[in-house]
């Protein structure tokens, strides 16, 4: 519903006026472009556990901050369109995915309509996570509660990193290589970088660039978006992609144009270890890794999974496309999993054939261990989601996510983060952080989250 409101408004106003009302006033408005309901009613997450305190505080926090009188306005108003966005997005979602629920588990339309309405008053459960999460599985439903959205989680991480320093080493591929390089990390490489139109100093590239494959990618974009992978040709010495055919001078010269609108990095691009090639006949795989520090300095892993592309994607996210599959303690895959529902699960990769399902991963302790003394690294960050390659020479840090995927680290190993050590960290890191910096009054939104989180129980 709100996407729909979205493409007419966007129709008849001016890309550059919308542009500029979303970029100010999206927060404003935020209550009103989400699926759940952006008030928590009083009969919603009652209980005095941790997940449900979590809950309660992601819809406060949405509201922190703002004006009192449009605040009270927004959320009067998103309280009373929800159940039209909760219908609408009811019908889409079923029409999208009831038949093949129907044919696997012999539930009907009606009843996956009548279940996810009574999820939605109850637990708050959005019909997208609804059918991502498979709460339609036998025995699921009543773990609704302990799941995450992932609009929840973006309030939720705002929150916690508020007041910390800066995450931008983390956000930006550059910097995170930069940063990777002084503390003696193993990370990817850069051949150069682009911002503005032109290559950053102490990145400027030879005018040959190396005979191989190379990856140009925004140096800020999630989920693999902006990803170009141009293949090196042999015989032209040419780099090729999407019918495009460019020399060393006439690629750079590409790079240096994407780079007005947004900073580029240049890279070779990285092989698989010859045990997990098999994954990923046509592009990279990697190994997401969610590891965390407590206040008291104590780390440790929340989840990891392998992440797969197929379909001939040049990247591997689970929003692109891509499937992944959970990685046990001892390093073993479970079958594969992909974001939409309909694709059922995966014991073999969907187009080399290869077994997933109880392969091992090559140095998986030492990926562990990497993701723990990268994190060392940057240890004022709560929790972060470390995306490595192996390598032929062994684990390597490609990027780093502060801003980590909560559907991918939920769906692929079948268990909500409620029923991890998340919520627990999530609340240990508000309260040393509200010993830390104390409850000053003044105008920062900050110190109003601190006061909620000590004003709920």
């Amino acid at each position: 519903m709100y996407a729909a409101a979205k493409r007419a408004i966007k129709s008849v106003v001016p890309p550059a006026a919308w542009k500029r009302f979303y970029g100010r006033h999206y927060q404003s408005i935020r209550p009103l472009t989400v699926d759940y309901c952006p008030v928590r009613l009083p009969w919603m997450g009652r209980s005095r556990d941790p997940m449900a305190r979590v809950h309660r505080l992601s819809t406060e926090f949405a509201y922190q901050g703002r004006r009192p009188i449009p605040t009270t306005l927004v959320r009067w108003l998103a309280l009373g369109t929800w159940p039209f966005r909760l219908v609408s997005s009811m019908l889409e979602e079923s029409r999208n995915h009831a038949r093949a629920v129907h044919e696997r588990l012999g539930i009907t339309r009606f009843q996956q309509i009548r279940q996810m309405t009574s999820l939605a008053l109850t637990d708050n459960c959005t019909p997208v996570s609804y059918y991502r999460f498979r709460l339609y599985e036998p025995g699921n439903a009543r773990r609704a509660s302990a799941y995450v959205h992932a609009d929840e989680l973006d309030t939720l991480h705002d929150a916690l990193t508020w007041r910390l320093p800066s995450l931008e080493p983390l956000d930006d591929k550059h910097l995170f290589y930069e940063e990777g390089l002084r503390h003696r990390l193993p990370v990817a490489g850069l051949l150069a970088v682009f911002e503005g139109g032109d290559s950053l100093d102490g990145y400027t590239p030879p005018s040959t660039l190396p005979a191989c494959d190379l990856v140009l990618k925004p140096a800020r974009e999630l989920c693999g978006r902006g990803v170009e992978r141009w293949r090196y040709m042999e015989q032209t010495r040419r780099w090729e992609r999407e019918g495009q055919r460019h020399d060393a001078s006439a690629l750079l010269a590409h790079c240096r144009n994407v780079s007005r609108e947004k900073k580029h990095v240049l890279q070779e691009r990285l092989l698989n270890h010859e045990a997990i090639a098999m994954f990923a006949p046509n592009a990279l795989a990697t190994i997401r890794v969610v590891s965390y520090r407590r206040p008291c300095g104590e780390a440790g892993i929340l989840m990891s999974c392998l992440r797969m592309p197929t379909q001939g994607q040049s990247v591997d996210n689970f929003a692109a496309g891509g499937i992944a599959a959970p990685i046990d303690a001892s390093g073993i895959l479970g079958p594969a999993l992909a974001k939409d529902p309909t694709r059922g699960t995966f014991d073999r990769h969907p187009d080399s054939g290869a077994q997933i399902s109880g392969a091992s991963v090559p140095c998986y302790a030492e990926t562990l261990d990497l993701a723990l003394r990268a994190h060392a690294a940057f240890a004022w960050v709560p929790m972060v989601g470390w995306d490595i390659v192996i390598t032929p020479a062994g684990p390597m840090l490609l990027e780093a996510n502060p801003g980590w995927c909560v559907e991918l680290a939920q769906i692929v190993p079948n268990v909500p983060l409620g029923e991890t050590s998340y919520p627990h960290l999530f609340l240990e890191h508000l309260e040393a952080q509200d010993t830390t910096f104390g409850r000053r009054a003044g105008p920062s939104s900050r110190t109003r989250h601190l006061d909620l989180a000590a004003r709920l129980p």
